[in-house]
């Protein structure tokens, strides 16, 4: 009976942790373009639980084709991605820059994502994209309206916050960054 909590005790520990498992997430960007409402949407997303994600590590070209991003490959490079876009009179240039998660510590896990619209060739946005350690803003969508000239950008930091900018009318050809301090 003494010895019972030698043998009791060990196999609480193991038990309570064997049910315990990762979490299987990735976070991606899709591009899509929209002719038919003259808009451009870049947007955020988060993919979780391992059918999901192994499928889509799996199939990366396949879904890279679609406009669909990974933005967790270790042990990748920095890809750029650029998409040009003729719409309505207009053509917008956007750049995707996706610099894949290091592990290194410091914000090392996550990747570090930036996204540059060019409208008729005028730079008109350059934001970090998804989640930022430096900044601790979460840039979810930029959307570009090419007939009406206008791009907004949904963010979150202390409260969320969309933002609408006209580059070429209203804004008299200023660049919209974040963080805006």
């Amino acid at each position: 009976m003494h010895y019972i909590k030698y043998v009791l005790l060990p196999l609480l520990f193991l038990a309570s942790f064997s049910y315990s498992s990762a979490d299987s997430y990735t976070y991606l960007i899709r591009y899509e373009a929209e002719p038919e409402f003259s808009r451009i949407v870049i947007s955020w997303d988060e993919l979780r639980g391992i059918v999901g994600v192994n499928h889509m590590r799996e199939n990366v070209d396949a879904y890279e084709a679609k406009g669909v991003f990974d933005t967790h490959l270790f042990a990748k490079k920095t890809k750029t991605i650029t998409k040009v876009e003729n719409m309505d009179g207009h053509e917008v240039k956007t750049v995707i820059k996706i610099q894949y998660p290091k592990g290194l510590g410091f914000g090392g896990a996550g990747s570090w994502n930036y996204v540059k619209v060019y409208f008729d060739g005028a730079l008109a946005v350059d934001v970090p994209f998804g989640y930022n350690h430096n900044t601790s803003i979460t840039v979810s969508k930029v959307i570009v309206y090419v007939d009406e000239e206008m791009i907004t950008a949904k963010w979150r930091d202390t409260s969320s916050t969309q933002e609408y900018h006209f580059p070429s009318s209203h804004d008299n050809g200023e660049v919209f960054r974040l963080p805006q301090r």
